[in-house]
């Protein structure tokens, strides 16, 4: 997808290199780059205390568009360097400011590989949990906090900056767990 954005739009992300040219991030934008044949590259010196922007110009509405859903959606399908992982894992790096044990895991980095995930959760307790998911979900936006207020009133619900869902009748307050029987196999 990175290919097709920058065919589409063009470059628009920077990359970020070292004193020796090696590329600390952005290793797929540059092999994307070329695979479009961008063949061009402007370097900017910079010592991190200054945010560098990139202005593009000559976009039309609908490019500028394209070029912020592609942006965000090239992130989501980002792919994580497995073998880069696993040899800082083994050299002693300490990956736990950027990942949980559960996702190194989920990444086969950690842990015990499982092969039968059924035997692995046999035997393990279950229980019956009713559904408790609303029936629609809306977003609403407020311009400002007299709209916020005004709806509150409307709807008859003190809102503040901390709501963040309210149910439609209010439900009663409940622990999900305190009423479940648990199932034992």
């Amino acid at each position: 997808m990175t290919v097709q954005a920058l065919k589409t739009v063009g470059a628009a992300r920077s990359i970020v290199i070292d004193e020796t040219d090696t590329i600390l991030a952005g290793n797929g934008v540059t092999e994307a780059a070329r695979q479009a044949g961008i063949t061009k590259l402007r370097i900017i010196d910079a010592d991190g205390d200054t945010l560098v922007a990139v202005r593009r110009t000559g976009l039309t509405p609908d490019q500028k568009r394209d070029l912020a859903l592609f942006d965000n959606r090239t992130s989501e399908l980002a792919e994580w360097n497995l073998a880069q992982l696993a040899a800082d894992l083994q050299n002693g790096e300490d990956l736990g400011a950027f990942f949980f044990d559960a996702e190194l895991g989920a990444l086969g980095l950690v842990g015990e590989k499982v092969e039968d995930a059924k035997g692995e959760w046999s035997g393990m307790p279950q229980y019956a949990q009713a559904d408790e998911r609303g029936f629609h979900t809306l977003h609403v936006h407020f311009k400002d906090a007299e709209a916020m207020a005004a709806f509150g009133k409307l709807i008859g619900k003190e809102l503040s900056t901390s709501v963040r869902y309210l149910w439609v009748p209010p439900q009663p307050e409940s622990n999900a767990m305190a009423n479940e029987d648990y199932i034992e196999p």
